[in-house]
């Protein structure tokens, strides 16, 4: 059964959703050198493909339209996701890079103890905890022995809230009404209760830094990893939760 993430039926996450929206905001921004959708992308696709390595068995869950996969990676990947356009997409242009299959077509119970590392970013803030806790436990079960998931949820904890409302007037789609639930540490803290994991590992990234992408990747970036040197990831806007099996 795929819990969780299949049971939303939000529009947001319809077939309704552009296809390759967030691949085509990266490339652009990308090429421009700025973009504040784009910098956070790529920072995080970057930041957390960082994290494994291209031997690894990898799932990727709420794919999209298999960037991570397609660009960031070169581990022995599958990626899932709820829109069958979005995978439709994905296999098209990234199906030489990975495999992709829909929630319908992806069942729990066929990958038991399959992947060294999972991945899911940006889709926690979406699901109530109570979905996102059934979520981990059967991501668990498809996990190795000392296996990785990886997650990652924008910090609600301080002034994002704000920046958030900003970034929309320069963004296409407004996430606001999807939301499900806004991450602090303490939301954080319940999420986990009771999952029985060996180890729990939160960290923080993207600071400040991240605005100065509206005008320049490059000043972005600068004023980032210094900010981001100085606070050791004890501050930022972007949660990443690293949970081993």
């Amino acid at each position: 059964m795929n819990l969780g993430y299949s049971i939303m039926t939000d529009k947001f996450w319809t077939d309704d959703f552009d296809v390759g929206y967030y691949d085509t905001i990266l490339e652009k921004g990308l090429e421009k050198g700025r973009g504040l959708q784009a910098f956070w992308h790529n920072e995080t696709l970057s930041k957390v493909a960082s994290k494994f390595e291209g031997a690894m068995t990898h799932l990727d869950y709420a794919t999209g339209p298999g960037t991570l996969i397609g660009k960031y990676t070169q581990a022995n990947s599958l990626g899932v996701d709820l829109s069958t356009s979005q995978i439709n997409y994905a296999n098209q242009k990234y199906g030489k890079k990975g495999e992709f299959k829909t929630v319908k077509e992806f069942q729990f119970q066929h990958y038991q103890n399959t992947f060294d590392v999972i991945t899911v970013i940006g889709l926690l803030e979406f699901l109530s905890i109570q979905q996102a806790k059934q979520l981990l436990k059967n991501l668990k079960k498809t996990l190795k022995k000392n296996g990785t998931i990886i997650l990652t949820t924008p910090n609600y904890g301080g002034v994002f809230n704000y920046l958030q409302k900003f970034a929309y007037i320069f963004s296409d789609v407004n996430y606001e009404e999807a939301l499900e639930t806004k991450y602090t540490q303490k939301k954080i803290d319940a999420l986990m209760l009771n999952e029985n994991f060996s180890s729990i590992k939160v960290n923080k990234f993207m600071t400040f830094g991240w605005t100065l992408s509206l005008v320049s990747f490059r000043l972005a970036k600068v004023l980032n990893n210094i900010l981001e040197n100085i606070t050791q990831n004890k501050f930022g806007f972007l949660y990443m939760i690293e949970i081993k099996k």
